[in-house]
């Protein structure tokens, strides 16, 4: 950190407050020193630099939020650990099942692809066809699986305001 002798930093603020020097390089130049304090009223005062080493200390030790071990009789800890158990086990099974929805999905995709490839080459030319500059409209509604609460306007139309 930089610092000045007092009288120069104010004869500075003087020349700034009369206008003859440019505040912005006034501005930089200045060195500043940033304390933190406590709110509550203290009996014994802290120097500036000290409570800062104190502020920096807290803040490199400061220990995460971390919820308190539940402290169980050794039946409510066998009940405790089925219940969680349980709660895993069913939530496996059901990303399982979205899993293979999903693979059943892309599967049928890729068979309808090329069926059409099949039948039809130019179609699938066309709907396999890059189309350059274009891409999809940010405002379109991402499908999930709850009803929307604002529902969804089709006809999306590129803002002509901007």
């Amino acid at each position: 950190m930089l610092t000045f002798p007092i009288k120069s930093q104010i004869a500075t603020l003087s020349r700034a407050v009369n206008g003859s020097t440019n505040t912005k390089y006034l501005i930089s130049s200045l060195p500043l020193q940033f304390a933190r304090g406590k709110r509550t009223k203290r009996t014994v005062t802290v120097s500036a630099g000290t409570q800062r080493i104190i502020t920096q200390l807290s803040v490199i030790s400061a220990r995460k939020k971390v919820p308190r071990v539940l402290k169980l009789s050794n039946e409510d800890l066998i009940r405790h650990d089925t219940v969680q158990r349980a709660w895993t086990l069913f939530q496996r099974e059901k990303r399982q099942q979205q899993d293979e929805q999903l693979s059943k999905q892309y599967d049928s995709i890729i068979n309808a692809l090329e069926d059409l490839k099949a039948v039809a080459p130019e179609l699938y030319a066309v709907a396999n066809k890059k189309e350059k500059g274009k891409r999809f409209p940010l405002e379109a509604r991402i499908p999930v699986d709850y009803p929307p609460n604002k529902i969804w306007y089709y006809d999306v139309a590129k803002d002509e305001s901007k």
